[in-house]
């Protein structure tokens, strides 16, 4: 029997938040590899930079191109930027991908470091690609993998699996309309999650979020302001960072698969916290990403206050 959905608080995600101790330092607290945006979508890259380091990762490194590292240099100075066509082999703790991707250059590293099977945050294109290597390569993925899709990403990725593979779907007689899937997050959040064993995190007017086993939960309450262009792209880097410090300070024996359901949860409920920032209480209005990230730290500082873990 299949149960609806749990709901999360940031109270019930305090266990996987935690500070900066007096023996800390930049390795300790998580280095996130960036492999964000492109030369064609520059402004995913800044903004889930800039929404990483703001969340507090020990060291973000961000692979770029040329003119990407400029701007990355400029916008996001606290970004260690560097190129190379070898990503698979940066040293991090953990990834954030996919956000703003374009072009076969920047497509093939997103190949290299899926494949390499290193845990991530996977967005936007990333999330279709990793479908079809799961269907055609038999890349096995895993719970530290967080794929981060709305609906449609969704919908892209179960047509990729159901035409490839389609015994990854015993549920599914038809792949779902985007409208469908906005219907039933949690039903399909969840098959999702089962065919590609990973951790999902269905974007919407509300948050669903699936572990592999099938256990689904939903976040609420963030702003309707917050769906915009360059939203997703800034839940990207608060959600790298968080995984990339869990990964760094969390013994391989000590990880559990709901953590990485707890880290999305407590992402997507920090980035809302940020917007509530914004303008005074009780005052809803637009909410610019550039904007929300000048808020995270003050929300990332409030939530460790208020739920010590």
């Amino acid at each position: 029997m299949t149960h609806g959905p749990q709901p999360l608080t940031l109270e019930q995600c305090a266990q996987v938040l935690t500070a900066p101790t007096g023996t800390s330092h930049k390795y300790t607290r998580g280095v996130l590899g960036l492999l964000t945006g492109s030369d064609s979508y520059p402004g995913a890259a800044l903004m889930s930079a800039r929404a990483a380091v703001n969340t507090g990762a020990g060291m973000v490194r961000f692979l770029g191109t040329s003119s990407l590292n400029l701007l990355m240099h400029l916008s996001v100075p606290e970004a260690v930027c560097t190129v190379t066509s070898t990503p698979e082999k940066t040293r991090v703790d953990a990834w954030a991908l996919g956000s703003g991707v374009s072009g076969q250059d920047r497509e093939n590293q997103l190949r290299q470091i899926l494949q390499a099977r290193e845990p991530g945050v996977i967005d936007a294109g990333a999330v279709a690609l990793a479908s079809q290597l799961v269907a055609v390569d038999g890349l096995e993925l895993a719970a530290h993998h967080i794929i981060t899709p709305h609906a449609g990403e969704a919908t892209d990725a179960l047509t990729w699996l159901a035409t490839l593979k389609p015994q990854l779907l015993p549920e599914l007689t038809e792949v779902p309309s985007r409208h469908e899937i906005e219907n039933e997050p949690a039903r399909y959040a969840r098959i999702l999650a089962g065919a590609l064993g990973v951790t999902v995190l269905l974007k919407g007017g509300s948050t669903t979020i699936s572990e592999p086993s099938g256990q689904t939960y939903t976040v609420t309450g963030n702003s309707p302001w917050l769906a915009t262009a360059g939203s997703g792209d800034t839940l990207a880097g608060i959600l790298g960072a968080l995984l990339a410090r869990y990964q760094a300070e969390t013994p391989a024996e000590a990880r559990k698969s709901k953590d990485y359901a707890l880290l999305a949860a407590a992402a997507v409920l920090i980035h809302g916290k940020a917007a509530e920032h914004v303008h005074p209480a009780g005052m809803p209005g637009p909410l610019p990403p550039t904007l929300v990230a000048e808020h995270i730290p003050g929300a990332v500082a409030q939530t460790l206050a208020s739920h010590p873990a």
